[in-house]
């Protein structure tokens, strides 16, 4: 089999050289550097490079003679002993049947041949855990080439738990028996009569040994990996615990100033939750676009600060943090959910909570649609007996990544306190309107002007809130129209589209889907505002460059960012030169608002973990705000496309939304309602309570004496 690709070293002096010179972790040596080093070597001590940098003192010379640091001498010795072993153990997999990149991967988890032979012959599942990325289907399809039968218990049962942790990943606590049994028979694809047989045999020892539940509702069965269960009860516990009143209530009320002007300006349902939030420990406030929530929730605040009662605010998102606290014009103070609870993944070492979660009489989680189980269980296992809880989300938005959807789910049950806001306090014009058309009559308002600007106070902008622009165009219509716009933007707006206009599309494939909108739209940019003219032609996959606009797709920890924060690339300071006489500088990046650190350098690991975000699906926008938006909908997208996902990307929009698609997919999404509906705990939990509890028992009284510090005793 061969293995020309895989990188060993030279015997060369010249490509040893290349290959040193092109070493990223080797720095201040470029390839004519390392030639001179090469050379030194075979004339000074008259041996050769790989010989002398395992010996101190020829390391030290050497790093005095070219002012190397120690870390690049490491480096060196690395290329040369590392990278040999590596190529045995690479060659040794591709013997085994693996492809090159396989091999690569496992070799970069694991880092030792013997500890390789072991997992590989014994428990080559185990690699689900240990290879970043890779799934049960990428080590199901080692283990196959390995020679592991289809029907080995193992397999089955590593399939199993990949069926529900899928489920889960689609956001679902639990799957139904007969569903897991089809699911994992299309997966295995065993070929044995007794499939069926089999796998029920395997999911029977997995639930008596506890690796997977299961439980009956009715005569159905339904099976669930044990956290999903656990976390929901805990959520369910600590909403209906005796403790269903605010400790300061009668502090509160004392303070509400009724002459006030802004309290004078709510309507009733606002009224009503300001009396509710006042006199409960935990309330819920939603409501669509422009109703008035931030509005209501700063009233809230100003009460509690009278009564020198202290608030703190979270969310998800940074963006969305940060907007509650200008919105609020700093009444609230704000931070991620995450740097709030300091939490943190396997992995990592938790962080510390923040001291002012200790310090708050109040916290308020905003855009509380994208908050899904496990998170919601974390917050709420760490709050303090004194602390009452204000929930505030649109619960026409799109349900939360992964598991559950507590929102809705509360909503739905009306366990507590709940107010739903409905009258509009702002986007007078066409884009409040038409956000709550399609929101209410499944809709979509036709506005067929053309797209003109006008002067404002803040420079140049669309005339209009609200524009479709549609046909019976296939995909390249669509891209087309949205180029086209896009050189409007940037003409009209100009540096302030990198924050200020956002493409929103359902799907990341396809000619009008986001990779091919962000490689169109990072075209734009460069060439309008640097000069800089990127490759267009269809295989190309495109680069990140200096001043792109990006986005952060996993959380980082390092740099104390979240998923989905949002920045631009920006030159670092230059780092001096190298002994080749050329510059090395480092790139940052700029994030956007007032968030945390505003610029950062980045990591080679950041660097990885982010990706262009001139156009971003609806979920990555959620809990964000742009003024203008432009929202891709085409037939394409058929399987994205509903009520939710439409409401959610034009909501987006502070000042105008423009809708470019077909007749008919715009249509479809507008009026098709999301009906997969998550397959949770949380109702099943709140019936069996009610049964149990109200009927029977009376209400827990809720001035029982608490402490002010300690967390809540139902978490335990």
């Amino acid at each position: 089999m061969a293995v020309s690709k895989i990188i060993v070293i030279p015997k060369n002096r010249d490509d040893i050289a290349k290959l040193i010179g092109s070493n990223s972790d080797i720095l201040g040596v470029g390839e004519a550097t390392a030639l001179k080093i090469l050379t030194y070597c075979e004339t000074e001590f008259e041996i050769t490079l790989k010989v002398a940098i395992c010996c101190d003192k020829y390391r030290e010379q050497i790093a005095e003679k070219f002012k190397l640091n120690p870390a690049s001498i490491d480096a060196i010795f690395s290329m040369f002993f590392d990278d040999q072993l590596r190529t045995d153990a690479m060659c040794w997999m591709i013997d085994k049947g693996l492809t090159e990149a396989q091999a690569n991967r496992i070799w970069s988890a694991v880092g030792d041949l013997e500890k390789i032979d072991w997992i590989i012959d014994t428990v080559p599942y185990s690699l689900i855990a240990k290879v970043p990325g890779w799934g049960f289907k990428s080590v199901d399809e080692v283990a196959l080439k390995l020679g592991w039968k289809k029907d080995a218990p193992k397999r089955i049962e590593e399939g199993v738990k990949y069926i529900l942790s899928n489920e889960a990943r689609d956001g679902h606590c639990w799957t139904y028996y007969g569903d897991v049994v089809r699911l994992s028979e299309r997966l295995l694809m065993m070929d044995s009569a007794d499939a069926t047989k089999r796998i029920e045999s395997i999911i029977k020892k997995m639930i008596k040994e506890s690796s997977i539940n299961h439980n009956f509702v009715g005569s159905r069965e339904q099976l669930y990996l044990p956290p999903y269960k656990d976390r929901e009860e805990r959520i369910v516990n600590f909403l209906v615990s005796g403790e269903s009143k605010n400790q300061h209530r009668l502090k509160l009320i004392s303070h509400v100033n009724t002459e006030d002007e802004t309290f004078k300006d709510l309507n009733p349902l606002q009224e009503q939750f300001i009396y509710k939030a006042i006199d409960n420990r935990v309330v819920l406030l939603s409501g669509g676009a422009g109703t008035g929530k931030t509005y209501v929730l700063t009233e809230l605040a100003k009460i509690y600060k009278r009564a020198g009662l202290s608030v703190i605010g979270c969310a998800l998102a940074g963006k969305a943090a940060q907007r509650i606290q200008e919105s609020s014009n700093d009444t609230i103070e704000a931070m991620t959910i995450h740097k709030l609870f300091g939490i943190m993944p396997k992995g990592i070492s938790s962080a510390t909570v923040s001291e002012v979660l200790f310090n708050h009489n109040v916290l308020i989680i905003d855009e509380f649609s994208m908050v899904n189980s496990e998170i919601l269980d974390r917050v709420l296992s760490n709050l303090t007996r004194k602390s009452s809880v204000v929930l505030v989300g649109d619960h026409n938005q799109l349900p939360p990544i992964d598991a559950g959807c507590p929102l809705n789910d509360i909503i739905g049950i009306d366990i507590i306190p709940t107010v739903i806001l409905k009258s509009p306090m702002r986007h007078d014009g066409n884009l409040y309107a038409s956000c709550n058309l399609i929101l209410n009559h499944g809709r979509v308002q036709r506005v067929r002007q053309p797209l003109k600007f006008v002067d404002t106070d803040d420079g140049r902008a669309p005339a209009l809130d609200w524009y479709t622009v549609a046909s019976n165009g296939d995909e390249h219509w669509v891209a087309n129209k949205v180029r086209d716009i896009t050189e409007m933007m940037l003409r009209e707006i100009g540096t302030a589209a990198y924050y200020g206009y956002q493409i929103i599309v359902p799907q990341y494939k396809g000619g009008c889907g986001v990779d091919s909108l962000n490689k169109m739209a990072q075209h734009l940019f460069q060439k309008k505002f640097h000069g800089v003219t990127t490759d267009m032609s269809k295989d190309a996959k495109p680069k990140i460059l200096m001043y792109d606009k990006i986005i952060l797709t996993k959380n980082d920890y390092g740099m104390d960012r979240m998923n989905g924060s949002l920045g631009v690339i920006v030159p670092g300071a230059s780092l001096g030169q190298n002994s080749d006489g050329k510059d090395i500088s480092s790139a940052y990046v700029k994030w956007e608002g007032n968030y945390g650190i505003k610029t950062q350098q980045l990591t080679k690991q950041s660097m990885g973990n982010i990706s262009l975000a001139y156009a971003l699906t609806a979920h990555k926008t959620q809990g964000s705000e742009y003024s203008y938006v432009l929202f891709v909908c085409h037939r394409s997208h058929i399987f994205c496309l509903n009520k939710r996902l439409f409401y959610t990307a034009v909501t987006r929009a502070s000042k105008t939304a423009i809708v470019v698609g077909d007749v008919w997919g715009i249509r479809t999404a507008a009026s098709t309602s999301d009906k997969d509906e998550r397959r949770t705990f949380i109702p099943e939990l709140i019936k069996q309570w009610t049964d149990k509890n109200l009927k029977n028992e009376p209400e827990l009284s809720s001035e029982m004496p608490l402490t002010e510090s300690e967390p809540c005793g139902v978490l335990n």
